[in-house]
């Protein structure tokens, strides 16, 4: 289990939830979720979520990334929390700390 503030991911049994409430996830936006938080304290570029998340081969101009984060960030905010931040320009990244529960 991953742990990020209120937000508990359970990678093996694809289970997120959010203070205790569980997060309804398409299978893109548990895989974008769980691709962030392999490497918590890693900024993905855009081209690194296609190429790992997607399986594109080249980068390309799709919007797939920016249109997934974004529903699943208002997911997240919905249960009143921030995870997921962009930084322009170069991709995306985990908001807090990761712990590793036990």
């Amino acid at each position: 289990m991953i742990e990020v503030g209120p937000l508990i991911i359970d990678t093996e049994r694809r289970i997120a939830r959010v203070n205790g409430d569980p997060l309804r996830l398409t299978t893109m936006e548990w895989s974008l979720l769980a691709h962030l938080v392999s490497d918590p304290q890693r900024l993905f570029t855009r081209w690194e979520l296609e190429r790992d998340v997607w399986g594109y081969q080249s980068p390309g101009r799709s919007r797939c990334v920016t249109s997934t984060a974004r529903r699943l960030r208002k997911k997240l905010r919905a249960q009143g929390f921030e995870a997921i931040i962009n930084v322009p320009g170069h991709g995306y990244r985990l908001a807090d700390p990761v712990q590793v529960a036990a």
